[in-house]
Parts: structure tokens; C-alpha cells; sequence
């Protein structure tokens, strides 16, 4: 069963490929390269550890780059059973999508067109900064170090397009 998720950030399309079971998510991001285009990627991992409510999970993120066409691919290994996306680009409307590992399908071909977000100020420090800030600060999600770095080079230069400063040459 496809599980997806959008919000209204995107114009987007899905499609899928027959297999034995999920093992990847692909598609294109279609956004600007000087918008700095990445897809952060949350990962529901299984454990061993059992409830009287089912498995427990951990959740695990990292960065995925698109190449220069757009194209990204995200790698769903064995003890992945969900995979959230979201789509990020400066200047634009976050969009996100969930995927579940299932029977039958072997990868979901996800394409995604962001929507410019109209008051980019506000969409970044009350939305999106906040959602970044927790994958940079919370051991739990194991982001990979460069990743974190990356992420937060990223949120630095956003935040330095919102607010240009104005360099004066001398007095």
C-alpha cells in the first residue's frame, strides 16, 4: 500500500516500479540551482526491541544531493520501513512526502516541483528553521557529521539572502 504524504509546497507526480518489495524512492526536485536545492531524508529504522504495540523504530536522518538535472535517489536498506522526504529549497515552500516499505512495489518514482513561497521571511524562521534546527542539535536522528555541517552552512547562507548585509569599503 502506498503511503504518501504532501503538503502544498509542490506540484508533484508518483509513480512506481513492480518488485518484490520498496528498496529505493527516486524521481526529480525541479528547482533553481542557486536556490540550493537538498532533500532531507528521515528514516524510520526497525530495532529488535518489541511492545504490546509492535516494534519500535529509531529515527535516523541524512542529506540527499540531486545531481545537476534534479535527479535524487534514496537508498531504502533492509531495516528501513519508512522513509519521510522533504524538499528543500531557499526561497520556496517546504513539500514532503512519506513512503512505506511494501509488497510488490520495488521503487516509487516521486517527482517534485516547488511552489516560491510568497513571504519567504516568515515561511523560513516560523517553518522551516525549526524543522532543520532539530536534525543539527538532536543525537537522536544520527545525522552524519557532514550532513550537519552542510545543513548548517545551508541554514547560514538562507538566513544571509533574507538579510543581506551591506559591506562598506571605508570611511
Amino acid at each position: 500500500m502506498l503511503a504518501l504524504l504532501l503538503s502544498s509546497g509542490c506540484a508533484s507526480s508518483v509513480d512506481y516500479e513492480v518488485g518484490v518489495v520498496t528498496r529505493e524512492v527516486k524521481g526529480v526536485f525541479t528547482a533553481p540551482a542557486d536556490s540550493n536545492p537538498l532533500v532531507l531524508v528521515r528514516m524510520q529504522v526497525a530495532t529488535f526491541a518489541t511492545t504490546d504495540t509492535g516494534q519500535v523504530h529509531q529515527a535516523r536522518a541524512k542529506l540527499v544531493y540531486p545531481n545537476a538535472e534534479g535527479r535524487y535517489l534514496v537508498s531504502m536498506d533492509a531495516e528501513v520501513n519508512q522513509v519521510e522526504l522533504y524538499f528543500i529549497a531557499q526561497g520556496y515552500k517546504v513539500a514532503q512526502a512519506s513512503f512505506s516499505r511494501t509488497l510488490g512495489v520495488r521503487a516509487y518514482k516521486f517527482d517534485v516541483t516547488l511552489k516560491t513561497d510568497p513571504s519567504p521571511k516568515n515561511g523560513y524562521y516560523q517553518g522551516l528553521k525549526p524543522l532543520l534546527t532539530q536534525y543539527i542539535v538532536e543525537p537522536r536522528f544520527q545525522m552524519p557529521p557532514k550532513d550537519q555541517l552542510v545543513l548548517g552552512q545551508w541554514m547560514d547562507e538562507a538566513e544571509s539572502k533574507l538579510y543581506p548585509v551591506n559591506q562598506q569599503t571605508g570611511p
